[in-house]
């Protein structure tokens, strides 16, 4: 599979709770290599999706959109620190006021960690928005 395809399987819009909400799937995008063309790619399908879940919300009157960051499956070295803070700096650039709220589901101790690190490149009322959901183990 090639890296634009893995991409978009990974990051998808859909409508729900009359809103726009962006998908994340961490657990595929840990195929991608952490190359400048890569993370362009990736920057701008995000940015595109995010926009199109703007669209949605738009439609019911809302200004702002919903993220949801699944990392079920994904290891600590999947994700390239430098990669996640250019990509942070991307949508805090082209996104302000956005973001009703971004959910990060199943995060490991280990994730837990590179939170504490990364949440500090975001804007403090951004960082507010962001809600850890811990996911009941079965």
């Amino acid at each position: 599979m090639n890296v634009e395809t893995i991409i978009k399987s990974c990051i998808y819009t859909i409508e729900k709770k009359s809103m726009g909400q962006t998908i994340i799937m961490g657990m595929g995008l840990e195929k991608i290599t952490n190359s400048e063309a890569n993370i362009t790619y990736l920057s701008k399908h995000l940015i595109q999706e995010i926009n199109n879940s703007l669209v949605i919300s738009q439609k019911y009157g809302k200004e702002t959109n919903n993220v949801h960051l699944y990392l079920k499956g994904c290891a600590l070295k999947s994700f390239s620190l430098s990669m996640m803070k250019k990509l942070i700096n991307i949508l805090n650039d082209t996104f302000e006021n956005t973001l009703n709220y971004c959910y990060i589901y199943d995060l490991s101790a280990v994730a837990t960690m590179t939170w504490n690190i990364l949440r500090f490149f975001l804007d403090p009322v951004t960082r507010k928005k962001i809600l850890i959901v811990k996911m009941p183990k079965n």
